[in-house]
């Protein structure tokens, strides 16, 4: 066991950095880098822009370190995209899916999902981000017409797919697993659940709460 001394709000203070926190960490030190290198060459190289030095300090904080921080901005800003509090910070139209999901007497395919921790982190992400080379980008560009919606407050309950809901989504996780594999009622279908002729949901229902109206009330 841990001593007290060692632990800071539930967390190991020897835990290793994530990628996120290092990216956060790294941008935030570039920045300050940047500002310093602009304050130098100001104070120091005002009269003399044209100097070589002058000019090294302007490419590298001007662009090179810059570049270095829209790489590393666009990292955390898709990694922290995947949780669910990014998810639910579109008030009210996340709220009633989110709620939902954390209702432990919720019986849809997204509570039973995150109640039972079926999927340990990144809940929404690992099931609406279509996998593969360009999945998360796609994703990405989906919300930004998402994000369209919600300023302009053209979005409407209960929200629906752009695109019909692939059975790859379910089975990159449920496919050979002994739970999936040992139910009678997958053998005959497993042909059309994997070709997708048949969907997951046809049976597996709701998968989110249905008493949902437009405009975000609920019935």
């Amino acid at each position: 066991m841990l001593p007290q001394a060692q632990i800071q709000h539930g967390v190991p203070l020897d835990q290793p950095l994530t990628a996120v926190e290092l990216a956060k960490l790294l941008g935030i030190g570039s920045g300050i880098i940047v500002l310093l290198l602009v304050l130098y060459t100001v104070i120091y190289h005002r009269d003399r822009l044209l100097e070589p030095t002058a000019k090294w300090l302007h490419l590298i904080g001007l662009a090179i370190l810059p570049l270095f921080i829209w790489f590393l901005g666009n990292f955390v800003a898709i990694e922290e995209a995947k949780k669910v509090l990014f998810c639910g910070s579109c008030h009210p139209v996340m709220d009633p899916y989110v709620n939902d999901m954390m209702d432990p007497t919720s019986k849809t395919v997204a509570a039973i999902h995150y109640q039972n921790r079926y999927i340990v982190t990144e809940h929404c992400y690992s099931c609406h981000v279509s996998y593969g080379l360009f999945g998360t980008f796609r994703a990405k560009m989906a919300g930004l017409k998402d994000v369209y919606r919600f300023y302009t407050a053209s979005w409407e309950l209960p929200i629906k797919l752009s695109e019909p809901y692939s059975n790859w989504n379910c089975l990159h996780c449920h496919d050979g697993a002994k739970k999936y594999e040992g139910l009678a009622v997958h053998r005959p279908l497993r042909d059309l659940l994997t070709s997708d002729k048949m969907s997951c949901l046809h049976c597996h229902r709701p998968t989110h709460p249905t008493s949902l109206k437009a405009n975000g009330k609920g019935a």
